[in-house]
């Protein structure tokens, strides 16, 4: 119920504990309607008008295996978020919900984020995070994964980080970008292009192999494709520097360079370094 000056109410739904048997489930079903579209199921923590204080939280948490055998003490229980899967037989209009994950907006200050972290593990490895589309049907493609910050009109856009964990005995992990295994037609490509600039310089690419304080710094190994195929030719290496695209008379700009250097040595034997 309402209250005026304390806390209101609270509703709480349980199952009983099971001894030798399961818990109960609690379940939650919208019944089937046969004009127009289905219920909604709405879940909404409750806001708050008070200075300083923060809106309530929606928790969504599995099940914990609390069995503490050696040989099999059981796992935590899942959290699957799945949308509605779509019968109809058109292939266009007939399409499967969606999954939105959005964060809250603030009027003020930044937006809420989206973080996804793996779970931690006290003995061993932590768990995986795993982004993959589904493979596709008997025609079509598979879908694509999209990764992009938001555009913005008078500062900078967000910046675009892969990184992996630092290690501090053994190897760092390794960061790969590759395309699939193609049988009947191309491999895809792999494209660095950073974007153009109206008014200042263009943004750079750079490859750079980290430092190495005990032992040999890591190399850079290009290697254009080899062919199997006879009377093809193998992949090209082309290193183009920039054109220089202004016709102004006066000036009208320069090509851009070509500049490969071997690394120096500061050793101080004359024979050895």
């Amino acid at each position: 119920g309402d209250t005026t000056q304390g806390e209101s109410g609270t509703v709480a739904i349980n199952t009983g504990a099971g001894v030798q048997g399961s818990g109960g489930d609690i379940s939650m079903t919208v019944g089937t309607g046969n004009m127009g579209d289905g219920g909604d199921i709405i879940g909404v923590a409750g806001e708050t008008t008070d200075a300083g204080a923060v809106g309530g939280r929606v928790s969504i948490t599995g099940g914990a295996g609390t069995s503490t055998d050696a040989a099999d003490g059981g796992d935590g229980g899942d959290v699957v978020v799945t949308a509605g899967k779509a019968f109809g037989g058109n292939a266009v209009t007939d399409i499967g919900g969606d999954v939105l994950v959005s964060a809250g907006e603030a009027t003020s200050a930044v937006g809420g984020a989206v973080k996804v972290m793996s779970g931690f593990s006290v003995s061993t490895s932590s768990g995986n995070v795993e982004v993959a589309t589904a493979a596709a049907g008997a025609v079509g493609v598979s879908g694509d994964v999209l990764i992009d910050t938001g555009a913005s009109t008078s500062g900078d856009t967000g910046m675009m980080a892969v990184s992996t964990g630092v290690a501090t005995q053994g190897n760092s992990g390794g960061a790969y970008m590759t395309t699939g295994d193609s049988f009947y037609g191309l491999t895809g490509n792999v494209e660095l292009t950073t974007g153009a600039a109206t008014s200042g310089d263009a943004g750079d690419i750079k490859l750079t192999v980290g430092r190495g304080d005990t032992n040999n710094g890591g190399d850079v190994i290009t290697t254009a494709g080899s062919t199997m195929a006879a009377g093809m030719v193998g992949g090209n290496v082309v290193l183009t520097a920039g054109a220089g695209m202004s016709t102004d008379a006066a000036d009208g700009g320069d090509g851009g360079d070509v500049v490969v250097t071997a690394g120096h040595s500061f050793g101080g034997n004359d024979v050895a370094d």
